[in-house]
């Protein structure tokens, strides 16, 4: 956990409340959309290679009250960029995402945008036609507004501004401040929000803020309230008047992510700022909306789209169930028979980048249909688990490549998997149905990524699915017999680690023609190697096991070099760069074992063998041994390479990288046979 602890150092948690009086005007930025000059145009960018450089990227949020007798509020976003070649021009194409629930939607009630370009000291430009933007659905929840400004060119600049009207206050827009690929010179955000709403804020990332003031207004907010509804028995508007909490961020200069390697999610580490609806007030008392994991586990369990299902009695299910599971004594058994049902015969539509934990249509469907997505397939099986008599609960958690969930304050965007946590004959299992050629027990490593949490009203537990708690093994076994005339026979056992495995598994079932293909890139580059074969491909409970074999000449040299380490335990050093501003974040735990047992060659004897070594990492995180042994007839040689931890924070970085390097230089030493 010592990532995830590093991280959460990177986090803020604030309610925003008013907590400061009036700050004096500070410092603006003076770009106004539609306002260009010459002088624009020689902004000195520096660097070039990163193709563009965001001169301003600036939002904010403010409230206005609607016709239902409650708040709005409205998003304003406007960006100008200089375009500095050809390799960012796909930043004239935005592609904007309103969210929508049943028939209510957010509405993009106005979008400009512009191409600018300088031409004989006189700027010339070409707008966005609003015909041109374009509307289509984007998963369930979304519709997606496309647009691309027309005629970019290298030099251009280009900038665009649009609104968007919001009901949903759950859904306050985040910030980013920094881009993955961008320079920004100014970034800025501003919120201003009635305390009748009281949201908690995330901060995150390593740049200051330029400018971080709050102060409190008062401002009058006009809200209709329809006949019948709680204040009023007839429509009539109302003038409510509030103290407005302002907040504005701003960070200048903002250099872009620089993406390193074994990084779970760049997403971790850059600037942004998160909100999520803590209290709503009624004028006279505070109601908390969602401040704590328990009470989010008993709304998630009231929900129609997600847990109200699990308290139901399906009967529906019964037929299924016993066909599937049969009243074998065998309790272990019999959960097994119903996790590889749902797992072998529902089909997982996976929407990249949204909500893939709420049931979309009902369960009764996902049962006609053998099709749902990871939430609906998960809480199918968890249902027909409780059916059958067992424990069986939600397990909600957050992927790798979408960060790290929040430890101690729950956001419901972070979390965007569900699996199961299944209690059978006294022992506990994580089970993910969606994935078709994943065994019994086992999670892809991507879930391993922090807390996770379970929906369970009773015990709303935090587990730990930490990189530090998984170990992937890989045991490589090598035999080398004399085959005579200065010829040697090789025979490779190779033992993949489970996630491996399931890596193979998953490769081969997508391109099932290229199976021999897809096994020999897990075999030695450079070497000959025939009758290539697995086992246990289709027993997803043990790990993938290859075979092969290989031939060598000696060629009658006098001198005969061989590298002992037929197949590498590590091909290059991962870190290669001098210094590493963030954490590195390795899939799992690793113990890498290599056997070798070998004959010398007919007509040599043993001149020089590398010398056995023992290298540590830390007192307990790593370690290298290096094992060899000679006779006049036989070399047998060992060597294991284990991690006991994943994560590790930059100050560890130095030696991490110069383990790896002694690690790599070992490799490279060979044993040399002088000819008789």
């Amino acid at each position: 956990m010592q990532t995830l602890n590093y991280y959460t150092k990177l986090l803020t948690i604030v309610l925003l409340f008013a907590i400061t009086k009036y700050a004096a005007a500070q410092e603006k930025s003076s770009i106004k959309f539609g306002k260009i000059s010459t002088e624009d145009f020689d902004l000195h960018t520096g660097d070039t290679s990163n193709g563009a450089v965001i001169i301003a990227d600036i939002g904010s949020t403010s409230f206005v009250g609607n016709n239902k007798g409650w708040f709005s509020h409205v998003f304003k976003h406007y960006t100008r960029i200089k375009i500095l070649n050809q390799s960012a021009f796909a930043l004239a194409t935005q592609q904007l995402l309103l969210y929508k629930d049943g028939d209510d939607k957010e509405e993009l009630i106005d979008i400009n945008g512009a191409v600018y370009l300088s031409e004989n000291g006189k700027i010339v430009g070409s707008k966005l036609d609003k015909k041109d933007v374009f509307e289509d659905k984007y998963g369930v929840n979304f519709i997606a507004e496309k647009f691309t400004l027309p005629g970019v060119k290298p030099g251009a600049i280009i900038e665009y501004t649009y609104t968007i009207k919001s009901d949903f206050d759950f859904r306050l827009h985040p910030w980013e401040f920094q881009n993955m690929q961008y320079p920004c010179l100014w970034s800025e955000y501003q919120v201003a929000i009635p305390n009748l709403l009281i949201y908690a804020f995330v901060s995150q990332g390593f740049d200051s803020f330029y400018i971080n003031k709050s102060w409190v207004s008062h401002e009058n907010y006009l809200v209709t309230e329809q006949a019948n509804s709680t204040y009023a028995s007839n429509t009539q508007d109302l003038n409510v008047g509030s103290y407005t909490n302002n907040q504005r961020w701003v960070i200048k200069d903002v250099k872009p992510l620089k993406i390193e390697s074994h990084i779970s999610s760049a997403g971790n580490y850059v600037d942004k700022i998160d909100f999520q609806l803590n209290k709503i007030s009624d004028g006279v008392t505070y109601k908390d909306v969602v401040n704590d994991w328990p009470k989010m586990s008993e709304e998630l369990l009231k929900e129609k789209e997600f847990g109200r299902v699990l308290n139901e009695s399906p009967q529906w299910l019964n037929s299924t169930i016993s066909n599937v599971s049969t009243d074998n004594t065998d309790e272990l058994q019999n959960a097994k028979n119903i996790y590889y049902y749902v797992r072998d015969n529902f089909n997982c539509t996976h929407y990249p980048n949204f909500n893939n934990v709420n049931i979309k249509t009902s369960l009764q469907d996902v049962l006609k249909n053998h099709s749902g997505n990871e939430g609906e397939i998960n809480l199918l099986l968890i249902l027909m688990l409780r059916q059958k008599g067992f424990t069986a609960d939600p397990v909600m958690l957050s992927t790798r490549e979408n960060g790290y969930n929040s430890v101690n304050y729950p956001i419901l965007d972070k979390l965007n998997s569900v699996i199961c946590k299944l209690q059978a004959s006294g022992a506990v299992y994580f089970l993910d149905a969606s994935k078709r050629r994943l065994g019994f027990g086992l999670l892809t490593n991507n879930c391993y990524n922090g807390i996770a949490r379970v929906v369970n009203a009773a015990h709303p537990d935090a587990i730990n699915l930490s990189a530090d708690s998984i170990k992937e093994t890989k045991v490589v076994m090598v035999s080398i017999t004399n085959g005579g005339s200065g010829t040697l026979n090789g025979i490779v056992r190779a033992t993949q680690g489970m996630f491996e495995s399931f890596n193979i598994r998953e490769n081969i079932a997508l391109q099932p023609e290229n199976t021999a293909k897809i096994l020999k890139e897990y075999c030695p580059l450079g070497l000959p190697v025939t009758d290539v074969a697995v086992d246990s491909l289709t027993n997803t409970e043990l790990p993938v096991m290859l075979h092969y074999n290989f031939n060598l000449n000696t060629n009658n040299s006098d001198n005969f070099y061989f590298n002992p380490f037929v197949t590498q335990l590590l091909e290059k050093n991962p870190f290669s760069a001098n210094v590493r501003l963030y954490p590195v974040e390795m899939p799992y735990c690793t113990q890498n074992v290599y056997i070798l047992n070998m004959d010398v060659p007919e007509g040599y004897k043993v001149e020089d063998v590398p010398k056995s070594a023992r290298m540590q990492l830390g007192e307990k995180d790593g370690q290298f041994d290096y094992i060899i042994a000679v006779t006049s007839k036989r070399i047998q040689m060992k060597c294991s390479l284990i991690l006991n931890k994943a994560n590790f924070g930059p100050e560890y970085y130095e030696a991490l990288r110069n383990f790896f390097a002694d690690i790599i230089k070992k490799q490279f030493e060979q044993i040399v046979f002088k000819k008789l």
